[in-house]
């Protein structure tokens, strides 16, 4: 590739990396410090903290729509508290395991994803134990004080109702066992709405748990989206003078999520370097919609007049039903 196709490359990048911080990210990190101080209170007083010496885990349920940005942020969280961090030189420390949840919900099948984290060779243990005590000792050697399972709506999804059921209270209950364990681990479950169904099926984990929702961009959040943006473009040599309308129109696209906003902005800036543009406008973003969408002229949120009638929680963006609508189709 030539040299100008990797400075676009690095400018994408740059773009994709970008962290805007919002309330957000503070109230995650204030629940994320809460977890942390509860890992170093000690069940005897009197007695030093050790892996022996812990209260109960606690958990933290962490919750968004798809593109809400709960995985970023969260990550951000986690990574601002020095003790979190990993340790390589020396003797190496992991004091927060992270995987996405298995398919299939079951002791070992979370154990089994515990150790490839810790870069345990694989193994095929059928039981359950034998996988326990390896995590166990493991997690000793490492210093893991807690744990942080992404995506865990995945392992109910797509089920009927019974098995979906079934498969919450399997869910529930492996989470409740890691809190109770000899030493204790915290978690962090993170996922889609479905996620809470998980604190149904299991007193005690409801009893240990808090909650936290990453909400949809509210409208005193549009000046932060296109003060971020203007930088953005600024930085890369591009005019841009956001106006209410478009953040508008970016935040409705978006399905008023706000990863999925910049996400959609940052292709937005792309488009106009890749064609040489000086001046970063509506069009843009217009063609940056078409290309996620191949949505049809008239429902495109950049040029649609009605805009505001798109439904855009559908892969296929469509008007939203209504019998004005339907006689203006016929008309």
């Amino acid at each position: 590739m030539s040299e100008t196709e990797w400075d676009r490359i690095h400018a994408d990048e740059t773009s994709n990396a970008t962290f805007i911080e919002t309330d957000r990210l503070h109230r995650l990190r204030e629940h994320v410090g809460e977890l942390l101080r509860r890992t170093a209170t000690r069940r005897d007083s009197s007695q030093s903290l050790d892996s022996s010496n812990r209260v109960a885990g606690r958990a933290l349920f962490c919750v968004g729509d798809a593109g809400s940005g709960k995985t970023v942020t969260l990550r951000r969280a986690i990574l601002s508290f020095s003790a979190l961090r990993p340790v390589d030189e020396g003797e190496p420390r992991r004091p927060i395991l992270s995987i996405n949840a298995p398919d299939q919900p079951s002791l070992n099948a979370i154990y089994g994803r515990l150790l490839q984290c810790m870069d345990y060779p694989s193994m095929a243990a059928r039981s359950t134990e034998v996988l326990r005590q390896r995590f166990l000792a493991q997690s000793e050697r490492l210093g893991v004080v807690l744990i942080h399972i992404d995506d865990a709506a995945n392992m109910t999804v797509g089920q009927d109702a019974f098995r979906a059921r079934r498969s919450a209270q399997k869910i529930a209950a492996c989470l409740r066992s890691l809190m109770e364990e000899e030493p204790p681990f915290s978690l962090i479950v993170s996922g889609l709405e479905p996620t809470l169904q998980l604190l149904e099926h299991d007193d005690a984990l409801a009893r240990r748990a808090q909650q936290v929702g990453l909400s949809r961009v509210r409208p005193q959040e549009h000046k932060v989206i296109a003060h971020a943006l203007h930088l953005r473009a600024k930085d890369l040599g591009l005019v841009f003078s956001p106006d209410r309308d478009l953040i508008g129109r970016l935040v409705h696209a978006a399905n008023q999520q706000f990863g999925l906003s910049f996400e959609l902005a940052w292709h937005a800036i792309a488009l106009a370097q890749a064609v040489g543009a000086t001046e970063l406008g509506a069009c843009h973003f217009a063609d940056a919609y078409f290309r996620r969408t191949s949505c049809h002229p008239g429902l495109n949120v950049f040029e649609a007049p009605d805009w505001e009638r798109i439904d855009t929680t559908a892969i296929i963006p469509k008007l939203v039903d209504d019998p004005s609508v339907t006689l203006r189709r016929r008309r």
